[in-house]
């Protein structure tokens, strides 16, 4: 992901005690003569831009492409003490592309906005800071305030006020703008890396933005001034480091009590188990009465043929039937009707049989019922009368197990309690420090500061008339 900044700054402003000849200088890396002032703005020993160009619309005379005579034509045409002279913009170039490729980046955006509706504008590109990051290759852009066509500035700044009043929306169009072109020209140079407008939150990056020294803090500091920015950007970085080791810590901590949740919650299912199969592997209640329900069934089917205690008496009779004198037979008679007198007696012992059987069942139903009751109440009265019994090994180590992970899971809670409340304090003292910020920068004015940076290189050659 390539870096994207585009800062709009405040325009240069003659009521601040600006100079547009003075801050072109800078960006040009020139020597300038400001012709309403006589001043003279050197800035050649700081080493020429890398590449710079100046753009004007169609028909624009002459001098108008030229930097010199071009912010020297502004100063002369604005009256006022307090007028605004121009726009003025820093942006950040991809350092993947090549130098040549940036110039023609510049070139592009400088034509799309500002050339070709109706503006002047100059761009210089400066290369890193000799101890900053080295991939901050950058450009600074000045454009006029008012149009120009071939009879000179326009009259009025309409479409200036309505910047001014629109100034949220004019901003984020340049931003949209330059987001897009950069892009496509990374993708017509066969570079992977995107640029985006979009702040690092929003982007779903966990890194803390930076903030600009600007050219006067840069120069300040480095002859050995501390500076109030400087101080200021030090103590906010101090405390996003503060912020991002407690959100690293934090992080650990809501791992360590996961991990903690987790493994207790194994353990749960693992005695969940275990007593699930204590309770598979216990007998059941009225077992041990099969047996005599067996012999009971075994009684039962003897029942079901009676006529085998019928079967003795029959030879007896024959024998007694055998000693008696033969008699004679009466005459046959017709044979008397069949009468029914009920079921034969083997369905009279099956039905026997079958009431006997489900007399059995019930008896045994009731007798596991009985049996269960009484091992409840047999239960039920340990509880009060017999001590607990003691625990297994294994249990005791389980429940030292548990009563660690409670403890850790409870000073981990307490840890993130901790850090919770000081991330509290460093947002609020962030929130405090950065309304006392506003507050000064507002009864002062950071321009001050800057304006008196970027005269210290020039200015101090001394004044030629």
């Amino acid at each position: 992901m390539a870096s994207y900044h585009l800062s709009v700054h405040p325009n240069v402003s003659r009521g601040k005690g600006q100079s547009l000849v003075r801050t072109a200088a800078y960006n040009d890396r020139a020597k300038l003569v400001d012709e309403r002032t006589g001043e003279v703005w050197d800035y050649s020993h700081l080493g020429a831009a890398l590449a710079s160009g100046i753009y004007a619309p169609q028909g624009a005379p002459d001098w108008a492409r030229d930097l010199g005579q071009l912010v020297n034509a502004v100063e002369q045409f604005e009256k006022r003490s307090d007028a605004q002279l121009a726009m003025n913009l820093d942006i950040a170039l991809p350092h993947e592309q090549t130098l040549e490729q940036n110039r023609r980046l510049m070139q592009d955006f400088v034509r799309e906005q500002f050339q070709r509706k109706g503006y002047a504008a100059h761009f210089a590109i400066h290369p890193p800071d000799r101890d900053g990051d080295g991939r901050n290759i950058h450009a600074h852009v000045l454009v006029t305030l008012r149009k120009i066509d071939e009879h000179g500035f326009a009259r009025t700044k309409t479409e200036q006020q309505e910047r001014y009043r629109n100034r949220g929306a004019y901003v984020e169009g340049l931003r949209n703008a330059w987001e897009k072109l950069a892009n496509r020209h990374l993708e017509r140079n066969g570079y992977d890396a995107r640029i985006d407008r979009r702040s690092l939150q929003d982007q779903g990056i966990e890194r803390e933005p930076q903030q600009h020294h600007g050219p006067a803090v840069t120069a300040m500091e480095r002859e050995g001034n501390v500076t109030r920015i400087g101080d200021e950007i030090r103590r906010r970085q101090h405390h996003y480091a503060e912020l991002k080791a407690l959100a690293s810590e934090e992080r650990q901590i809501d791992a360590e009590i996961i991990d903690l949740e987790a493994r207790r919650a194994e353990r749960q299912a693992r005695e969940a188990a275990r007593g699930q199969l204590e309770d598979i592997r216990a007998p059941e209640p009225g077992a041990h009465r099969a047996r005599d329900y067996a012999a009971l069934k075994t009684a039962h089917e003897a029942v079901q043929t009676p006529e085998a205690s019928a079967a003795p008496s029959a030879p007896g009779q024959s024998t007694t039937r055998a000693t008696e004198p033969e008699r004679e037979l009466p005459p046959a008679r017709e044979a008397p009707a069949v009468i029914y007198l009920g079921p034969p007696v083997d369905e009279l012992g099956q039905a026997a049989a079958q009431t006997v059987d489900q007399a059995a069942h019930v008896a045994s139903s009731v007798l596991d019922g009985m049996e269960s009751m009484i091992g409840k109440a047999f239960d039920f009265a340990a509880d009060f009368i017999a001590p607990a019994p003691p625990l297994s090994p294994d249990q005791q180590q389980r429940a030292a197990r548990a009563a660690e992970e409670q403890r850790a899971q409870e000073e981990a809670a307490r840890e993130a309690a901790e850090k919770e409340a000081r991330l509290q304090e460093l947002l609020e003292q962030i929130r405090r420090d950065d309304a006392e910020r506003e507050r000064q920068a507002r009864e002062r004015g950071d321009d001050e500061e800057h304006g008196r940076g970027h005269g210290r290189g020039g200015r101090s050659r001394g004044r030629e008339r």
